[in-house]
């Protein structure tokens, strides 16, 4: 279910012109894994954008990983995304909305 998810984020990106790359590994320390990193050549200045996308209950460990992952890397943007078939149950976790 969570790759389903990922796939349609990706798709999304991709029909937006983005060049996509899918779970990417870290290859020397093998400390993380990016969802979907989207790349945009069509702008003079390089846009990456790291997107995260989440499914089911515990999502906000994951969020406080992705900022630092970005800094890491040196990203300047990302994306925190989740599956709102599993929505409501952070927002109740959470007290949201």
């Amino acid at each position: 279910m969570a790759l389903d998810y990922e796939r349609h984020v990706a798709s999304y990106f991709q029909a937006a012109g983005y060049y996509i790359e899918r779970r990417l590994k870290d290859p020397i320390e093998q400390l993380f894994e990016l969802d979907v990193l989207a790349i945009d050549f069509r702008k003079m200045e390089l846009e990456e954008i790291l997107i995260e996308c989440k499914g089911g209950e515990e999502k906000t460990k994951d969020l406080f990983k992705q900022i630092g992952i970005i800094n890491y890397l040196g990203i300047k943007r990302g994306i925190y995304t989740a599956n709102p078939q599993d929505d409501r149950i952070f927002r109740e976790k959470c007290a949201i909305g």
